[in-house]
């Protein structure tokens, strides 16, 4: 039987969650292709990416070359997302997983004085141990930090790819 438009995009859905790394763009291609437009995929694309993004801690260039990395910890507001080292806060558009636009933010008082010294241990760590890696040091609460550590390697010609994170 013929699946309805509902099934047909959790489908979608499921397949691009689970998308490889570095090949979402070609999930999300193909995924097209084998659901149509009558599951509504494209409208609800932004939100499947957003999660997308944020589950695997996709790292984002900002426009001065930093690394900033997606996080369910470091969402501000819908598509704006904080680095504290940077500290700025950066819109985020998901299908096209680019930064769009910065604004300052301010230190936190109640985690600064432990985030910062972390911070700087682990950016140390991570440039020594893992090439291409990214980190982030997030404020979760008063005397509360979320570290998220992630390194991605891509050789699609190869026929691999594999992404490493860790919070």
């Amino acid at each position: 039987s013929d699946l309805s438009a509902q099934q047909k995009f959790e489908v979608a859905r499921g397949f691009i969650l689970q998308a490889p790394p570095g090949e979402v763009d070609e999930v999300v291609k193909d995924v097209n292709v084998l659901v149509g437009t009558d599951a509504g995929l494209q409208e609800k694309l932004a939100d499947i990416l957003r999660e997308y993004n944020e589950n695997n801690n996709s790292v984002l260039k900002s426009a001065d070359g930093a690394s900033v990395v997606i996080t369910k910890a470091g969402q501000v507001a819908p598509n704006k997302y904080k680095d504290p080292s940077s500290e700025k806060v950066f819109t985020v558009d998901h299908v096209a997983r680019e930064i769009t636009g910065a604004e300052p933010l301010p230190a936190d008082p109640s985690t600064e004085e432990l985030r910062g010294p972390t911070q700087e241990a682990l950016d140390k760590y991570v440039k020594g141990a893992l090439s291409g890696g990214a980190c982030t040091v997030v404020g979760a609460g008063p005397d509360r930090l979320q570290v998220v550590v992630v390194t991605t390697k891509l050789n699609a010609r190869n026929l691999w790819n594999g992404r490493w994170r860790s919070s």
